[in-house]
């Protein structure tokens, strides 16, 4: 890229920040952070060796790629106030918002202000604003946006070497979706884990990470199908019985739901085996529970 082109974060939360230290450690040049706090602003910017802006204008005019990093539900009220500003502040610069779920289409009639729009959403866990410059090296990006804008962003990860997809803007909440089956329902699903392990009187969640690490490297490594196990796999009536005696209606409804998803994919791997009551069972367990 443009090594003058200067990248701005309005918001200095998680992402922002993160990506802004991840960027300065790249020598990629940074402008700096405008936030809802200045202290917030002050912050980030020293953790990326850029300016603390105490105006938005003032970032606006300071950067010609400017990376929204605020909650979902105030980018469009962000994008009101940055359409507002006069029209030199804001002509032929690049908005690029991090949301997984909204496309770019939220900066409605950006053409009209000469502004290039893109979302740049990474496929990583934002836990705190320290996440790590190895983490992020290995994430993956999806973008979208006009053609603009997406070349600048190709340019940022030719430096940083991350990988990318491009996703058009009308499977942007399908795109999400599967994020979040990926991401929070894996917590959801490990918080029932440690909910079961707390009732047998084990008080650590340490001893499944193994398991659950070792699965997530042979789905990469052997592809979904074949690296099923477990009692669905096995077709396995009795054992499946005994899951559901112990939960309560609500983690049943989980269970059998879930179950149902796996069967198919068993069959994929064992089409000579019958499901067929296991798959009756399951679903007779769903419909009771709901």
């Amino acid at each position: 890229m443009n090594k003058q082109t200067k990248i701005g974060f309005i918001g200095a939360g998680k992402v922002g920040t993160s990506l802004g230290k991840y960027f300065s450690s790249n020598n990629i040049s940074l402008s700096g952070y405008f936030s809802r706090t200045f202290s917030s602003s002050v912050l980030a910017a020293k953790s990326s060796s850029s300016i603390a802006f105490d105006s938005l204008s003032s970032l606006v005019r300071a950067s010609d790629m400017i990376f929204i990093t605020v909650p979902d539900d105030l980018i469009s009220s962000l994008w009101e106030n940055l359409s507002s500003l006069p029209s030199d502040h804001i002509n032929n610069k690049i908005l690029c918002h991090c949301s997984g779920s909204l496309s770019s289409r939220i900066f409605s009639s950006s053409d009209k202000y000469g502004i290039h729009p893109c979302s740049a959403h990474p496929m990583l866990a934002f836990s705190d604003k320290n996440v790590s410059h190895e983490a992020l090296s290995k994430a993956y990006f999806t973008v979208e946006g006009d053609n603009y804008a997406l070349e600048e962003i190709k340019n940022i990860f030719s430096v940083t070497k991350n990988k990318y997809q491009i996703v058009t803007a009308e499977n942007k909440i399908k795109y999400h979706l599967a994020c979040c089956f990926a991401s929070n329902f894996f917590v959801a699903s490990a918080a029932m884990a440690s909910q079961l392990f707390l009732s047998c009187g084990i008080d650590s969640i340490e001893s499944l990470v193994p398991l659950m690490t070792e699965n997530v490297r042979n789905i990469v490594e052997k592809g979904i199908s074949d690296s099923l196990t477990g009692a669905i796999e096995r077709n396995d009536i009795t054992t499946v019985n005994k899951h559901l005696s112990v939960l309560d209606d609500t983690d049943k409804l989980l269970y059998s739901l879930l179950s149902l998803k796996l069967i198919p994919i068993a069959e994929q791997k064992h089409p000579d085996r019958n499901y067929s009551d296991l798959k009756k069972l399951l679903q007779n367990s769903s419909e009771e529970d709901k």
